[in-house]
């Protein structure tokens, strides 16, 4: 199921649950992964990093993901594997947080302005919580500034 959430005029977030089936095993399915969101999104997916959370106490701050997105409008894709974490998403200029809480398999896509306008973050929790990796799908295309 896919959810859109419309941040501002510029920019969304999209929340797709089960996204990857059999995410047990993903090794072999990230090349194919890569495929279908370059052909779900219209950009060409050529790189990727991977974000390990130990457990509940690991977190990341508030950010946008400037390296890979250096041009005004992008689509960042975000694969969960493993445990249930919140992902929070918030107005650059402030504001509050919507809150999203991704299960394995499940992607989020970033698009429109949200890497400039938005900054996001997975917070430390006080429930206990299982390994997490997060997959970022990137592009060498959005990771240059535009000329």
């Amino acid at each position: 199921m896919i959810n859109r959430i419309t941040l501002d005029e510029t920019s969304w977030v999209e929340y797709v649950t089960g996204w990857l089936p059999g995410p047990d095993a993903p090794d072999p399915a990230l090349l194919q992964s890569a495929i279908r969101l370059t052909e779900e999104y219209g950009v060409s997916y050529d790189g990727l990093w991977i974000n390990f959370y130990r457990d509940h106490r690991d977190s990341t701050g508030s950010h946008g993901d400037w390296p890979t997105c250096k041009r005004p409008v992008c689509t960042v894709p975000v694969l969960s594997l493993g445990a249930p974490r919140r992902f929070l998403i918030k107005p650059r200029s402030g504001g509050r947080s919507i809150g999203i809480t991704p299960r394995n398999g499940d992607l989020i896509v970033m698009g429109g302005r949200c890497q400039r306008d938005w900054l996001h973050s997975v917070p430390k929790q006080a429930r206990p919580a299982g390994p997490r990796i997060s997959v970022n799908f990137s592009s060498s295309f959005q990771a240059t500034r535009p000329t």
